[in-house]
């Protein structure tokens, strides 16, 4: 796996967005080393474990067969209620205390200035937070001050389905994610215009996530021809043309990997990135080529 020149530079000059999936919080480990945290998939199928309806269960298992995560937690919170599902929630994700990875580690050393994640679990950003002393921001999609942290200088993290700690305002569901378009209508159009400004470079993300879809169908059709984003990908059913497609419908880079011994190639290039960035900083600092 080969890191271009313009992923380098962009994330040198701080234009480019880091996009966290539930990949990347996946290397965490609980306190006790015998637990990591569930993919959306997998936290969908912890719940089904507490629907007893046979018809239910094969329903939710061909939506999550489909990837249709969002429809498939609208029928599980419709069965076990918001109550039970944030409890289960909370165990799965933030009772276990899990510790960061080496992979959290290098993510911060590239010095991104927006973070973005889809991720409700709280490792990344702690362990952000207690390695700059606080000074890295988190901000949540419903934030009113959000368009003015954006503007600013400081280092944000930007959590677009919110936060456990905040559970009522979380976007699991088909209606929750509809609502928060609904009555978060500007916080869409910044992300957006993230997209027009900025550089995302996906990392532990699916494609079917509704924010990836909705971000880059709109950036593919309104504004052809701008320059791509890029995604990290495992190389397991991407071929050339599958890439080609990709790449004119949603103006997408796709750049794989090898997934065997738990996505170490993509930990090797990550561990490489962080030294090439910072020499490139270094050059654009010695030739001011800001």
């Amino acid at each position: 796996m080969n890191w271009s020149m313009d992923i380098i530079e962009k994330i040198a000059k701080r234009k480019a967005i880091l996009f966290l999936g539930a990949g990347i919080s996946a290397n965490a480990v609980s306190l006790d080393g015998k637990k990591h945290p569930p993919t959306w998939e997998k936290f969908m199928r912890v719940i089904l474990k507490e629907i007893a309806d046979g018809s239910i269960k094969r329903y939710v298992n061909s939506l999550l067969k489909e990837k249709d995560y969002l429809t498939a937690c609208e029928v599980l919170v419709n069965r076990i209620g918001n109550i039970r599902f944030e409890k289960i929630a909370i165990e799965e994700y933030l009772a276990p205390k899990y510790k960061n990875h080496k992979i959290h580690e290098n993510i911060l050393k590239l010095d991104a200035r927006i973070v973005i994640t889809p991720n409700v679990d709280k490792i990344y950003e702690v362990y952000a937070q207690a390695e700059t002393a606080g000074t890295i921001l988190v901000k949540k999609y419903y934030d009113a001050d959000l368009v003015s942290k954006i503007k600013s200088e400081e280092r944000i993290i930007l959590k677009i389905h919110g936060t456990l700690d905040e559970s009522s305002k979380m976007i699991f569901t088909r209606s929750q994610y509809t609502n928060a378009r609904y009555e978060n209508a500007a916080f869409y159009k910044l992300l957006e215009a993230l997209s027009l400004n900025y550089t995302f470079v996906f990392l532990g993300c699916g494609f079917s996530d509704p924010d990836i879809q909705l971000v880059l169908e709109n950036y593919s059709f309104v504004f052809p021809g701008s320059p791509s984003h890029y995604f990290i990908t495992p190389e397991d059913g991407i071929n050339d043309e599958y890439k080609r497609i990709i790449k004119e419908n949603r103006n997408l880079e796709i750049i794989t990997y090898d997934a065997k011994n738990n996505h170490q190639e993509l930990h090797d290039a990550l561990e490489e990135l962080v030294p090439l960035v910072e020499d490139e900083r270094t050059r654009i600092a010695k030739e001011m080529d800001w």
